[in-house]
């Protein structure tokens, strides 16, 4: 789980980035017009939340990659609360 999250944080701009082969940006400009909620129904994905973060769609993408990262690596470190880090990782992405 951690080397795959690693592994996406190095390819996220190549597969979603602008120039990517399939641009997040591109999937989200279909509903972009409605409201947060209503665009989480839609398409639920945590890179709504990057205006509100004041990030891009491809730093949002970066960050969420190492988010879930940093989770798998803390959940692999201590062996009590490797089975619920590995659990929250996995439902970020």
């Amino acid at each position: 789980m951690l080397v795959d999250l690693l592994i996406l944080v190095c390819i996220a701009i190549g597969l979603n980035g602008t120039h990517g082969i399939l641009p997040a940006r591109n999937q989200l400009d279909a509903v972009k017009s409605r409201s947060l909620p209503e665009q989480m129904n839609a398409k639920p994905t945590l890179v709504w939340l990057a205006p509100h973060l004041g990030l891009n769609t491809e730093h949002t993408l970066e960050l969420i990659a190492l988010l879930g990262a940093f989770l798998a690596f803390l959940g692999y470190n201590n062996d009590r609360t490797h089975i619920a880090w590995t659990k929250a990782s996995y439902c970020i992405i």
